[in-house]
């Protein structure tokens, strides 16, 4: 039996039927030229002949209930757009998933990294406090740890607020430049 364009009915008939011979005449009568229709969405030539394999088995294994109301040439043309269609959505959900993953893992070093680095600046923020004379110390602790205003500090150590705050300023200069020599960004 030979099968022609013309006839889509007769061609339609056979394939349904599971006429081989009919099957290899749509395909490679159509083959190459879906591979270049599919080219134009996709610059993949394996991407486009694996869309249109895919769709031309489809139709081969579905040939009994499938049911065409058009031509079969817009038909096929149809699937296999749709075809790289449901290909490019489930390609872009992929990438994206990736892409959350990718975001999660960086996020997750980047806040261990940034902890170590928190870590590392109080522990020389703490040996800088500690190599402060002992009376700025006490008053800056007071200050920063309890949280007590300069008149309290004052009130409770028995001395001026001027003492307070010429002791707090001297401990600010001393970690500043402990600081500045520790390479450290704070």
């Amino acid at each position: 039996m030979d099968f022609s364009l013309n006839d889509d009915i007769k061609l339609l008939t056979a394939l349904k039927k599971g006429c081989q011979k009919a099957f290899k005449f749509i395909y490679s009568t159509f083959y190459e030229i879906l591979c270049v229709y599919i080219l134009n969405f996709t610059s993949n030539r394996e991407e486009a002949e694996d869309i249109v394999q895919d769709t031309l088995l489809k139709l081969w294994q579905k040939r009994e209930s499938i049911v065409i109301n058009t031509s079969l040439k817009s038909y096929l043309f149809q699937a296999v757009y749709n075809r790289f269609v449901d290909n490019y959505r489930r390609e872009k959900k992929r990438y994206e998933i990736l892409d959350t993953i990718r975001l999660s893992a960086l996020n997750s070093l980047y806040t261990e990294e940034e902890q170590q680095h928190e870590s590392q600046k109080i522990k020389i923020l703490q040996q800088i406090i500690e190599q402060l004379p002992p009376k700025c110390k006490e008053i800056f602790l007071l200050s920063k740890m309890r949280g007590l205003k300069y008149q309290q500090i004052a009130d409770e150590l028995g001395i001026s607020i001027k003492t307070v705050e010429n002791q707090i300023g001297i401990a600010y200069q001393k970690i500043r430049v402990a600081l500045k020599n520790s390479n450290l960004s704070f």
